[in-house]
């Protein structure tokens, strides 16, 4: 209810508005360490309180990119929890597990996590699959062997002997030739259309294609038409859309050369840049994925910005990444130190002491070297 919300929005000091990117506060707080656990306090106590008036069932879809921070909340509620009506339920593909998801499972498991490994659709399952598009069920058994029973398979491949009008000679290798078949039967336009909007990610909308691309808008409205009759993409609300799966945009990004990755990087940047608008974290992401191709006054300028804009949100992890990258693009000799500092602070707040030391400890050699008593203070030695 509009009341409840409010109350979580505020409780803490909005601790919990931190996590939320459209309400995030200010500023970085003064002890970060205690605003990151009121904020995880604060979610802890919102699904307590609601799980104290009705079950609440809280799902969780591909862990296995789950960043630090994430884990380090996930860790925190279910470490807490172990008495509410409160049912969590992860799907993750188990060979794509990053370290951040592989801990936060370890810690679900000694809270009792129940494992189930899916290993496919079985022939039953098929056949009810089969008789909804209205195939022959009673080959079930042929279609199972033939995707193993992998939902996203099995549909492609029923799709795609659909839009050959009957079975096909070989059945798919995988999702990549799947995808590389109907992006065949695409116009050009539409091929580097989908190509851009799959550097963007999973989801993407109309504007920033516009702003990244030189295509004009009716060229651009026809191309991504194509892409939804296709079943490539899906429309979603106003000028948004998305990849039908996840594996569409990863097959077609891996696709490209990496030198075309890098320029639509490139590009998708330059755009965002320009709209005056957009979150550090999507600029600076883009520039570090251009690689070369992108200035490095650029790329620390940015990833300091996106580092600053992390830490507000108590995104600790992903403000040490974003200054690691800063650190990494080779910025002038006399901000590195500063960066450094910066840099330690950050592993620090996430909790990684070593991390935070070893950073300590070359901007204290640095402090050293120049003679700058404050910056060695900073440093902490």
């Amino acid at each position: 209810p509009p009341g409840e919300a409010g109350h979580w929005l505020t409780v803490h000091g909005g601790a919990l508005a931190r996590l939320l990117p459209a309400r995030g506060g200010e500023g970085a707080p003064e002890h970060a360490a205690r605003a990151r656990y009121l904020a995880f306090e604060s979610v802890r106590g919102l699904l307590e309180h609601t799980a104290a008036a009705r079950p609440v069932l809280l799902v969780l879809d591909d862990l296995h990119w789950i960043d630090a921070d994430s884990a380090a909340l996930l860790r925190h509620i279910t470490g807490s929890l172990v008495r509410a009506r409160l049912l969590v339920l992860v799907l993750a593909r188990e060979q794509e597990l990053s370290a951040g998801a592989v801990e936060a499972l370890a810690e679900l498991r000694r809270a009792g996590l129940l494992h189930e490994a899916l290993s496919g659709l079985d022939q039953e399952a098929v056949a009810v699959v089969l008789a909804r598009h209205g195939a022959d069920a009673a080959a079930a058994e042929r279609y199972r062997e033939r995707t193993g029973g992998n939902p996203f398979f099995l549909e492609e491949m029923l799709r795609d002997e659909r839009e050959r009008g009957g079975a096909a000679e070989a059945p798919p290798a995988g999702v990549r030739d799947v995808v590389d078949r109907r992006l065949a039967r695409l116009t050009e336009t539409a091929r580097e259309v989908l190509a851009l909007a799959a550097t963007v990610g999973l989801r993407f909308d109309l504007k920033r294609l516009a702003g990244a691309g030189d295509w004009p808008s009716d060229a651009l409205l026809d191309a991504l038409d194509e892409a939804v009759a296709a079943g490539l993409v899906a429309r979603g609300v106003g000028d948004r859309f998305a990849f039908a799966h996840a594996l569409v945009a990863e097959a077609i990004v891996a696709a490209l050369p990496a030198s075309q990755r890098a320029r639509l990087h490139l590009r998708l940047a330059d755009a965002l840049e320009a709209s005056g608008d957009s979150s550090p974290g999507l600029v600076a992401s883009h520039l570090e994925a251009a690689g070369p191709l992108a200035r490095a006054d650029r790329v620390a300028r940015w990833a300091v910005a996106a580092a600053r804009e992390a830490t507000e949100a108590l995104a600790h992890s992903d403000a040490a990444a974003h200054l690691a990258a800063a650190l990494a693009a080779g910025p002038p000799a006399a901000d590195r130190p500063e960066l450094l500092v910066a840099l330690g602070n950050a592993h620090d707040r996430a909790g990684e002491p070593e991390a935070a030391r070893a950073s300590f400890a070359e901007a204290a050699a640095l402090a050293r070297t120049t003679g700058d008593a404050a910056l060695l203070a900073r440093a902490g030695v």
